[in-house]
């Protein structure tokens, strides 16, 4: 399970050992400068080699500063994790000019 936190963290919790007397195993990474807080992660599935490592899923998670992270993840034959990429906000796609509504 991969949850999003404060000061640019993307926390990884691993349940696979876990039971009423083993905690779950906790691994912490930090994205970008390690101030900003990290939303909600997403596992993109469809991605595959060339594109990733082999072994590996791509799980994307965007930033309070606009940034999106893509980062490579094991998958559940694969044991260990890569760098982060930051892919930078896009462009907007408005002219910023106002129009008055007809009525």
């Amino acid at each position: 399970m991969y949850v999003g936190g404060a000061g640019g963290s993307l926390h990884e919790l691993d349940f696979a050992a876990a039971n009423q007397a083993t905690p779950p195993i906790h691994k912490v990474q930090a994205l970008g400068d390690g101030t900003g807080q990290i939303g909600t992660p997403s596992l993109d599935i469809g991605v595959e080699p060339p594109e990733v490592t082999a072994g590996k899923k791509l799980l994307i998670v965007g930033s309070e500063a606009g940034v999106l992270y893509g980062v490579e993840v094991r998958s559940e034959r694969s044991p260990e994790r890569t760098e982060p990429r930051a892919f930078p906000p896009a462009a907007p796609d408005y002219t910023g000019e106002t129009r008055e509504r007809s009525r």
